[in-house]
């Protein structure tokens, strides 16, 4: 079986919370192929990253990933130097890479965002797309692979919930398949049409996926919400999310399927 690991910020945690929701934590792939380990950490900071990993192997007794996904330095570009910044990672990057000498590393690049947290709009957004250059220059060069989010732009209001900063469900879709058509071609498995959670068992099987359909009337600056059944059930999570995020502080989420 082949092992992912997703590890991050709060980012992580919402997709992870949205890939749930949506009845398809395993991202379409049967669970006899591949499992993914979600390691969603709200306020992380680039710091813990290393503390994170080895946690995550020794505490959490997750096996050794074949694949490292790291989606992780928003939090820290409004605190840092740019330029310092950018020389700690790829140094905390080469260290993952010495860890783990037969992992595939993807560098999930930092999403843009409406509200810059202490950082005018221009500023934050000119500090982002330095680090994902300069940072995805640097993976490259070590073997490992870029995601990119080419679809998720701070001028488009609807991705995101009313703190400018995390997305609501619609946003979340876009990360999750920016996230699904990446794996494919680092795994060189492809993943499945449909999945679905099997009752009895408790384990993914090869159904019906929960289909995400938008409604103009949900177009707001607040939410866009997919209007099924299960985003029915999910709408006050949504709007804890809001409420809980709007500073950052650390609150631990482990979950692996």
């Amino acid at each position: 079986i082949t092992t992912v690991w997703i590890v991050g910020s709060s980012i992580v945690y919402w997709a992870w919370t949205r890939a749930r929701a949506r009845r398809m934590p395993n991202l379409r792939y049967s669970p006899q192929k591949v499992q993914i380990f979600w390691d969603g950490v709200r306020g992380m900071k680039w710091d813990s990253l290393m503390f994170n990993l080895q946690r995550d192997l020794a505490m959490f007794e997750f096996p050794e990933p074949d694949v490292l996904m790291i989606h992780l330095g928003s939090n820290d570009v409004a605190s840092w130097n740019t330029n310092e910044l950018i020389i700690r990672m790829k140094n905390d990057l080469k260290k993952v890479t010495e860890m783990f000498p037969t992992t595939q590393l993807v560098f999930s690049e930092i999403l843009a965002r409406r509200v810059w947290r202490g950082l005018t709009l221009e500023c934050g957004e000119a500090k982002r797309q330095q680090i994902n250059r300069e940072v995805g220059q640097y993976v490259r060069e070590i073997g490992g692979v870029v995601l990119p989010h080419e679809n998720i732009l701070h001028q488009n209001v609807t991705l995101y919930i009313k703190d400018g900063v995390h997305m609501n469900d619609y946003g979340n879709d876009i990360l999750l398949e920016d996230i699904m058509c990446c794996l494919p071609c680092v795994l060189e498995i492809p993943n499945e049409d449909k999945v679905t959670i099997d009752e009895d068992s408790n384990e993914e099987t090869m159904e019906t996926e929960d289909k995400v359909i938008l409604t103009s009337a949900d177009l707001d600056l607040c939410y866009t919400l997919p209007f099924t059944e299960v985003n029915k059930e999910n709408m006050e999570d949504n709007a804890m999310q809001g409420r809980e995020d709007s500073e950052d502080f650390e609150i631990e989420f482990k979950k692996s399927e």
